[in-house]
């Protein structure tokens, strides 16, 4: 498998990094040790070096029999539905109150997976459309009628400005390029949209209390967030927090104020957020 190895921030652009960290405990691709770097300007860490992405994901791509086994999997994890139903009725509940008590009508769901969460917009009677590359989760959602694309979403011609809400569960930190995927989540939003997004942060509960073995790093996880990083990412990219929730993973509700700004801000200070401990047997992994 071929390998990246030239560092550059998706974040700053810098190409200047340092090491986070090291070590032969984390199963990493072919004979490469896991190693993450921190960009000295912004922080964003990042697996480094990294695996050739269209290499990576081919069998998803063709749909292969182990992209079926993924789907087959996801739709398997109990509650699944309902906990998708609950997060679509979360965000149009910031919706409404950002846009006069208007209901939002079309959704945009970034790598859909086996695709519920678009299933749970459609019975809140929403117009669900999303992306994803593992095809056969594509042939699955189209099978029911569902727009579905194939790919990695910064590589579609997608309408801009067609969305009421976006949603990004468990997608970031698979992403190479996570800032640039924020930004299209802004460019696919109306004004005033909403997008909702859960990802990993560094400094949750397991990876203070793991280190090394938190079981969040590895294959599959390309992108790391310090909580601060994160959050200037999203000013940067035209979001005003509405809503921050930690608990084992990160829950940032934002809505789109403007376009990404000309220049990223690392300043991010006016921001509001609570901290939540308890464990909820509804959590579901996209």
């Amino acid at each position: 498998m071929r390998f990246q190895r030239k560092f550059r921030c998706d974040f700053c652009a810098s190409t200047e990094s340092k090491p986070y960290l090291k070590t032969t405990k984390v199963s990493w691709y072919g004979k490469d040790r896991f190693e993450l770097h921190s960009c000295v300007n912004c922080n964003l860490v990042m697996a480094f070096p990294r695996p050739d992405r269209d290499a990576l994901y081919q069998d998803f791509f063709e749909g292969a029999d182990s992209a079926q086994r993924t789907i087959t999997r996801k739709l398997s994890r109990p509650n699944v539905l309902a906990v998708h139903e609950k997060a679509v009725e979360r965000a149009e509940g910031f919706f409404k109150e950002a846009n006069d008590g208007r209901r939002p009508k079309v959704i945009f769901d970034m790598g859909f997976g086996a695709g519920t969460l678009m299933e749970a917009a459609r019975l809140k009677e929403m117009e669900a459309e999303g992306n994803e590359i593992n095809l056969a989760g594509v042939h699955r959602m189209q099978d029911l009628g569902f727009n579905a694309h194939h790919g990695f979403t910064r590589d579609l011609s997608l309408e801009p400005e067609r969305f009421d809400m976006v949603f990004n569960f468990d997608y970031l930190e698979h992403s190479y390029e996570p800032f640039q995927d924020l930004k299209t989540c802004n460019a696919l939003l109306k004004g005033n949209g909403i997008l909702y997004l859960k990802t990993l942060y560094l400094d949750c509960p397991d990876h203070l209390l793991k280190g090394p073995n938190y079981q969040l790093l590895g294959q599959g996880h390309f992108s790391y967030f310090w909580p601060r990083t994160l959050l200037c990412m999203f000013q940067s990219a035209g979001f005003e927090i509405l809503e921050l929730r930690m608990t084992g993973l990160i829950y940032i509700i934002a809505k789109k104020v403007g376009p990404p700004l000309p220049k990223i801000s690392l300043n991010f200070l006016d921001h509001r957020y609570a901290m939540v401990e308890e464990k909820t047997p509804l959590e579901v992994h996209h």
